[in-house]
């Protein structure tokens, strides 16, 4: 099937606040200079918004500028917000450096977002899941 793209020029937090749209991916790229997103577009009231317009299986990609490490305040904190509201990320640093670098974070509605589930020493299914889990792929 055919691909369709859409760009949007409107403030992204009242699009998203109003449309009912759902869409397959949402890109998140607004700087408002060289290093800083809009402080708006960084809560979890918008992330909750972006993750209403999604549709099931959704996909969202963050462009941010923090540090790989999530060793000061503003790195960590925004990485808490984004995992809060969209559990199932990757974090793909354009360039890994103990400094602020772009970030991508690429992350995925999933309905296995609610399995709280770790290993531990005790009845570890580990091995198990992943040959269940290589079998269904």
């Amino acid at each position: 099937g055919s691909i369709k793209c859409y760009f949007i020029a409107q403030d992204a937090r009242v699009y998203l606040k109003q449309t009912q749209k759902k869409y397959d991916v949402i890109v998140s790229d607004a700087y408002s200079h060289r290093a800083a997103v809009p402080y708006y577009l960084l809560t979890r009231e918008h992330f909750n918004n972006i993750r209403k317009a999604l549709n099931d299986n959704g996909l969202v990609v963050f462009n941010v500028i923090v540090r790989p490490l999530m060793n000061d305040t503003y790195s960590k904190r925004l990485d808490n917000t984004i995992n809060q509201v969209f559990p199932n990320c990757m974090k793909i640093p354009v360039v890994f450096y103990d400094r602020n670098v772009n970030i991508l974070y690429v992350c995925k509605l999933s309905k296995q977002e609610d399995d709280t589930t770790i290993y531990t020493d005790n009845l570890n299914r580990a091995t198990l899941d992943y040959f269940k889990n290589v079998r269904s792929n």
